[in-house]
């Protein structure tokens, strides 16, 4: 699941415009939220006011929360029932049928500033597979991955874009200066340019976008291009969806479209209106739910 906060304004979603994109509109989350991820098939996590709350997709309802640090919550990631929340004390890893309690982890398995402090300086972190924690550090204008087992891995600068994981494979995917690099314990390489990309855990591979481009390139966890999927309009959000692409597409020459693609052809599978381009599209770990949202309103999509 990509890392990317939610900014705070108003998106509503417009009717179909042109063909059956295949989704099935659910429930709405009128409430302001800074981040928002799937940790189930039917149900998202929130940061919003101060706790992450969890919400049920297919009625828009808010249901158990719990409260992580003075400030806004952060959710940023998900993988195999766990969930990562930032906080203005450090990271908190969470098990979603346990969210009434904080499970942190932090087993000395690297080094990492005491998460009770406040202004830790971890700015990011993603889930490996088994709830295995990946955290950034940023220091001035130094930025450090920290790996399960003591690793460290200098990053080039900091993260201005996406920033995403191979849970499996452990590649850290993230946007720097308009570029994606794939981060290991051995080092940051070159991946491609663009300053949007999402994993495909189920495809196996990473689709790269340059906002505003008008294509997104689809690669392997080495790198190696394997196709192009044209984008009519201009991209400005991207997201796996089970080995399907969406996009959010619009700017000053076009309306505000959902559109998304077979990830293995390129076919467009079908187009939805959204009123801003600026929203967020945010899928569901098995690509059966989707959310467009931008902080003060959201909407969930069944994907048919």
């Amino acid at each position: 699941m990509r890392f990317a906060l939610i900014a705070a304004s108003l998106i509503a979603t417009t009717a179909c415009t042109t063909g059956d994109v295949g989704l099935s509109p659910l429930g709405q989350l009128n409430t302001p939220t800074n981040s928002l991820i799937f940790d189930s098939e039917e149900t998202a996590q929130a940061g919003m006011d101060g706790n992450t709350c969890e919400v049920d997709a297919d009625s828009g309802e808010i249901g158990t929360d719990i409260d992580v640090a003075e400030n806004d919550d952060v959710v940023i990631d998900e993988c195999d029932d766990y969930v990562l929340v930032l906080g203005t004390d450090g990271l908190h890893l969470y098990e979603p049928s346990q969210m009434s309690g904080d499970t942190a982890f932090w087993g000395g398995e690297f080094d990492v500033p005491d998460p009770t402090v406040p202004g830790s300086d971890l700015s990011a972190g993603v889930l490996l597979n088994s709830g295995r924690v990946v955290a950034i550090r940023s220091a001035g204008d130094t930025h450090t991955v920290l790996w399960p087992g003591g690793a460290t891995t200098l990053l080039p600068g900091a993260i201005t874009g996406d920033l995403d994981v191979d849970p499996d494979g452990g590649t850290l995917f993230a946007s720097i200066g308009g570029d994606v690099y794939a981060v290991t314990p051995q080092g940051a390489t070159l991946f491609a340019s663009g300053e949007l990309v999402s994993w495909d855990r189920t495809a196996g591979v990473a689709y790269v976008a340059g906002r505003m481009s008008n294509n997104v390139r689809v690669l392997d966890s080495a790198g190696t291009a394997l196709r192009n999927i044209a984008i009519e309009g201009q991209v400005q959000d991207l997201a796996a969806i089970a080995g399907d692409v969406g996009v959010i597409t619009g700017g000053f020459r076009g309306p505000a479209e959902l559109r998304r693609h077979d990830g293995d052809d390129g076919t467009l599978l079908g187009v939805q209106g959204v009123r801003d381009a600026s929203a967020r599209l945010i899928a569901s770990p098995g690509g059966t739910r989707l959310a467009v949202t931008l902080g003060n309103h959201t909407q969930f999509y069944a994907v048919r």
